[in-house]
């Protein structure tokens, strides 16, 4: 097994599930929708591992 193989076997194992993401992504587009409706907000922008698509699994998943 190569190194690249190796990697992305770990990775397979430690990426969070598809699902979990996408609710993820809806509750945050979800809250960046609400912000923006505050008159003295002017730019809304993600963050953190879901912004990054690194986001991992919840230890004990």
């Amino acid at each position: 097994m190569t190194v690249l193989e190796s990697f992305a076997t770990l990775q397979s194992v430690v990426d969070a599930d598809v699902k979990v993401v996408q609710i993820a992504r809806d509750r945050r587009e979800t809250f960046k929708s609400a912000l923006l409706t505050a008159p003295d907000v002017k730019v809304v922008w993600g963050s953190s591992s879901l912004a990054r698509s690194t986001q991992l699994q919840s230890p004990g998943s």
